[in-house]
């Protein structure tokens, strides 16, 4: 019998099926009912499991990026486990690498940062905004080593911008080393 694991001793009828199969009540190994389907009750054809990038609602298998924009794979309506390229898993959405100082390329699955866009920068797997270490800092290079800082302000050192004043002319200072 096609697709068959088992038969029964007594009669020529199929009792265990290969994956995606179950047998009928006649003993033929029958595919299962859902589409994207990868496993499903050796009884009924009623799905169990479903294929990657695909989560199980009811006994139909549901795409993930349908109901969480930009998921990959899913466990649920509402959990992504791996988003689309430029996006990681937040609560029940995938979020922009961006949106959290990340380039475009953080990790579709943790949202660890590998590398971050101007104004941020790279502390472990995070990217903290430079102006949270240094105040009024617009481009660093790491906590304390700014580059930059905001219009109105200028560098007075790697770790502190100062404000332009009638008392100092911004013109003389250079913004950035």
């Amino acid at each position: 019998i096609n697709n068959c694991v088992k038969c029964s001793q007594k009669a020529n009828k199929c009792v265990t099926c290969i994956d995606n199969y179950y047998p009928d009540s006649n003993g033929v190994c029958q595919t299962c009912d859902s589409k994207h389907c990868s496993q499903c009750d050796s009884t009924n054809g009623k799905c169990t499991a479903c294929s990657s990038g695909y989560y199980l609602s009811g006994d139909a298998c549901v795409k993930c990026s349908t109901t969480i924009k930009n998921c990959n794979l899913c466990s649920s309506a509402t959990e992504c486990t791996t988003c689309a390229h430029k996006y990681y898993p937040s609560g029940s959405k995938c979020e922009l690498c961006t949106s959290k100082g990340c380039s475009e390329d953080c990790n579709p699955s943790s949202g660890s940062c590998s590398d971050c866009i101007d104004g941020y920068y790279l502390s472990g797997s995070t990217c903290p905004t430079c102006a949270s270490s240094v105040a009024n800092c617009a481009k660093c290079t790491g906590a304390n080593a700014c580059t930059e800082c905001k219009s109105g302000y200028f560098r007075e050192s790697a770790s502190k911008c100062t404000e332009c004043s009638s008392k100092t002319n911004c013109k003389s200072w250079r913004y950035s080393y």
